[in-house]
């Protein structure tokens, strides 16, 4: 992808959204699948009269810790996407071209206000 390539990308909030939503999509197969392993761990647990739970937790817990950073990553994407909609002005974007004006790379360096 060449600068003006991600610029264009950079800059679009229906990009931004689709990339949320595919976070999101992947965050809730994962929240499917705690929930199931929890299920499937409580019910051995209770087969085995394991009334204190021993490691009930234990097989979920992975699916729960990554769903919840690909819940984050998503909330975090739609937020930019929404900043593009209507701050657009708080991006600052770094453009670096050549000699003759072709657009080398692109670099986004703030999204919304600076804080400090």
């Amino acid at each position: 992808m060449n600068g003006t390539e991600f610029l264009n990308a950079a800059i679009d909030p229906e990009l931004w959204l689709d990339k949320s939503a595919g976070l999101r999509r992947a965050a809730n197969r994962l929240w499917d699948s705690f929930f199931e392993a929890t299920l499937k761990s409580a019910r051995e647990h209770q087969a085995n009269n394991d009334i204190a739970g021993g490691d009930l937790w234990a097989v979920g817990w992975d699916y729960l810790t990554s769903a919840k950073l690909l819940y984050g990553l998503s909330a975090e994407t739609a937020l930019k996407a929404y900043i593009l909609q209507n701050r657009p002005e708080e991006i600052e974007v770094k453009l670096t071209a050549d000699g003759s004006g072709v657009i080398q790379s692109a670099e986004l360096k703030q999204f919304g206000v600076q804080l400090g």
